[in-house]
């Protein structure tokens, strides 16, 4: 533990002159850098947007220039899971732990030169996949396997989130965290399947998370945070197109679905140690016809339904799902404690008298704190909580 803590250290405080690689969302480092993110008086990152780079750098350096390439072997990583009651879900990303044995194998590499950037790290999975009792799926169109708790929505789709992945032991090769991204000045532009983490949480994400497999997708964001006067920027606008399973529907027809949306965070320089954020997105099935101009830039759509009513739709009804959050957090340079915050909504209110008469309509929350401190023989003390709260409200 003394020394991943260390390297973790060092990474942090060499960061000098270079941005290095994305760390892959829920590797263990990842935990390690945020706990010695506390412990150490440097501000490292927000921990909002993530995956994260490896090796901040100043953020008034916004070169990406690099004088070589740099190419890095991945070390293998082998994880292996045993449930013997039924399967578990546990950010594991692509990685599908059901009944019985499943293991999982990550390996690849990265290169860097000038602004480009490549890596793939793909993950090979088996999981076995035993049976187990399931609830009794009585929805016409769905498989035995379907989830019968989320049944059809108003636009004809449902959650897929299968009880089991099909009655077969199961073997894929996902690409997993793969992408290429071309970075200039305080740009980057990025395509790949990298899982995919925002807001404060440690074990929960409201908006997205590595919950399950990355889905291809698009994105132009921050290369760095950006000084703008009263703080760090960093910025991401996505355009994805998530993919359903082979065991939600029996006949899949809704296949087709598009998914855009952009988060940003601000470090403020006049509290050090404190990142507020805004995420907001869509989830919608691409119509008939295709995705038009304006659903690709949906994020600037209006917060209220009176601002998408018109003759023809005079109640602001909106088939697209939206999803919307605030969080922050808060971490004390050098204090080694932190404290979070994430609330989000899934609907439109009618107007600013409608959210202030019933804030909680649709909404969800999360809570967190930890502290962490120094033992003798390089040991560390971690006390922590979260509270996620995803109940349907009773409002309307």
């Amino acid at each position: 533990m003394r020394t991943l803590l260390l390297l973790c250290l060092a990474a942090t405080i060499s960061a000098g002159k270079s941005w290095a690689q994305l760390l892959p969302v829920g590797i263990a480092g990842e935990d390690l850098l945020r706990l010695s993110s506390l412990l150490d008086s440097e501000r490292v990152t927000s921990f909002l947007l993530r995956p994260l780079r490896i090796a901040p750098v100043p953020p008034g350096d916004l070169s990406l220039r690099t004088a070589c390439a740099v190419t890095c072997l991945t070390p293998l990583r082998l994880r292996v899971f045993h449930n013997s009651g039924f399967p578990v879900v546990a950010n594991d990303g692509a990685v599908w732990q059901g009944r019985g044995l499943t293991a999982a194998l990550d390996a690849g590499f990265t290169f860097r030169r000038r602004g480009l950037e490549l890596a793939a790290l793909p993950t090979l999975v088996w999981a076995q996949n035993r049976s187990f009792a399931l609830r009794d799926v009585s929805q016409a169109g769905r498989t035995e396997y379907a989830n019968p708790w989320h049944p059809r929505n108003r636009t004809g789709g449902w959650i897929d989130l299968p009880q089991r992945f099909g009655p077969d032991a199961l073997a894929r090769l996902d690409p997993g965290h793969s992408y290429a991204a071309v970075s200039w000045r305080a740009l980057r532009v990025s395509a790949g399947t990298t899982n995919l983490w925002w807001g404060p949480g440690r074990h929960n994400a409201i908006i997205i998370s590595n919950q399950a497999p990355g889905f291809p997708h698009v994105s132009l964001s921050t290369a760095r945070p950006i000084d703008v006067g009263i703080g760090r920027l960093e910025v991401q606008w996505l355009w994805g197109r998530p993919r359903d399973s082979r065991w939600s529907d029996s006949i899949p027809t809704d296949s087709a679905r598009f998914f855009t949306g952009m988060a940003w965070t601000l470090a403020p320089d006049l509290f050090p140690g404190l990142w507020i954020g805004a995420a907001r997105v869509f989830h919608l099935y691409v119509p008939p016809g295709g995705l038009s101009l304006g659903d690709y830039a949906l994020v600037f759509q209006g917060i209220t339904k009176v601002s998408q009513a018109d003759s023809s739709n005079p109640t602001g009804d909106d088939d697209r799902d939206q999803l919307a959050a605030l969080f922050m957090r808060w971490a004390p340079p050098g204090s080694g404690f932190e404290a979070y915050a994430e609330w989000a909504r899934n609907d439109h209110n009618w107007d600013l008298r409608d959210f202030l008469l019933e804030p909680e309509h649709s909404q969800a929350y999360t809570l967190g704190l930890q502290a962490v401190r120094r033992l003798d023989r390089g040991r560390v003390l971690r006390i922590g909580a979260e509270l996620t709260h995803l109940e349907r409200s009773a409002t309307l």
